[in-house]
């Protein structure tokens, strides 16, 4: 199996951990990412608008979408952003002053039958997701280390997580935060 962490901190250090074994069972999971309190402007009490990016990832491209610049990422007309939204491979999240409320992503979405190969119509019969990329379009806070951030890797095995756990985390002023333990419950 995977190493992993067992606290929310070493949860963001999990882009850097190898992928799990061939023996694991990719699962389905309910996500629900949403906006802390905290990126409520102080002065206008209004939320940005903040768009977050749920994208499957195989093990072939891991080491792409652990070191993509999200600047060039999220830039318009971005040709790897584009490219995704056409093969099905990625979801939208949008999060705006009028709309902060939570976003789910739900076990039944067909996002995960592309991601994990379900659908044989699908994207030539899916792209054998291990890892569910969360990205966040918002600036780059300013202490933020080498590990950008608006950028989380989850384990998709189930040896991770039970499959339809419900996995939660939320968009910070500091980046996006797990709310819970990457492990079963």
């Amino acid at each position: 199996g995977c190493v992993l962490g067992s606290v929310l901190g070493v949860f963001l250090l999990m882009v850097g951990l190898t992928g799990c074994s061939s023996a694991d069972r990719m699962g389905r999971y309910t996500v629900v990412v949403s906006m802390a309190e905290s990126m409520k402007d102080p002065s206008s009490g209004l939320y940005p608008s903040v768009e977050i990016d749920l994208v499957g990832v195989n093990p072939t491209k891991k080491a792409e979408f652990e070191s993509m610049a999200l600047d060039t990422y999220f830039a318009p007309q971005s040709p790897r952003r584009s490219e995704l939204r056409r093969n099905g491979e990625r979801t939208l999240m949008t999060f705006t002053n009028q709309n902060p409320s939570p976003k789910t992503l739900e076990v039944t979405d067909p996002a995960w039958a592309t991601w994990l190969g379900e659908n044989a119509r699908s994207n030539n019969g899916g792209i054998g997701a291990t890892h569910l990329f969360v990205l966040a379009k918002m600036p780059k806070p300013r202490d933020a280390t080498t590990v950008d951030p608006r950028r989380l890797a989850l384990p998709l095995s189930t040896s991770k997580w039970n499959n339809g756990q419900r996995i939660q985390g939320s968009v910070t002023p500091t980046g996006l935060r797990p709310k819970m333990k990457v492990e079963k419950e």
